[in-house]
């Protein structure tokens, strides 16, 4: 996709298959004058409609990237998912399969836009927040931030996975997770049950 970098762009990410999310986000995009769509991964893992929206995002223009649980989908035993993995497995046909499976992790936009779902190397770490031993969230030290940065000269870095907003400066360059489209917030047995 050509971006048009003179007008606004869209970032979301973790629709996690809920339709009718999706489609209250996309109605607000439409009120914007939005020249792209970016989606950070974690499509169609959930337990509401993965065919519904895997339908609906094959017919919408957007940029996509893999997310752990894309991965989960196409590459995982249906025995070996987590919990609301195999309930989306069970809706999906092999076409909705093969996009999953075609999608890439990690890619560059623009020479100025690089986005990913966790960090470039891997999709299911968090970028910018860590999660302490009690469970509590919490901004990453901003030299390991910047570290796992260092290898990506852009001005703009797109992350998710941890279902919650943040935004990091380092020097030139932004660093911004969106949050998601679903289930906005950190609840996971790694790297601490919580």
């Amino acid at each position: 996709m050509d971006l048009q970098l003179s007008k606004p762009i869209a970032v979301i990410a973790e629709i996690h298959d809920n339709v009718d999310a999706l489609m209250a986000v996309l109605a607000d995009i439409q009120t914007h004058d939005v020249t792209a769509i970016l989606h950070l991964g974690d499509h169609l893992s959930g337990p509401f409609a993965a065919a519904e929206t895997a339908d609906a995002l094959l017919a919408i223009p957007m940029v996509n990237i893999r997310g752990n649980h894309d991965r989960y989908l196409t590459d995982l035993a249906r025995d070996d998912m987590g919990p609301s993995d195999p309930v989306a497995f069970d809706q999906l046909s092999q076409t909705h399969l093969d996009w999953l499976r075609d999608l890439s992790a990690p890619r560059w936009v623009t020479d100025d836009i690089f986005m990913c779902h966790g960090t470039p190397d891997n999709n299911e770490t968090f970028w910018l927040e860590t999660v302490l031993p009690t469970g509590a969230v919490t901004l990453r030290d901003r030299a390991e931030i910047e570290t796992t940065c260092a290898d990506i000269s852009c001005g703009l870095i797109l992350c998710a996975h941890t279902h919650t907003p943040c935004a990091v400066r380092v020097g030139t360059q932004l660093t911004i997770n969106p949050s998601s489209v679903v289930l906005p917030a950190y609840d996971d047995t790694r790297p601490c049950i919580m």
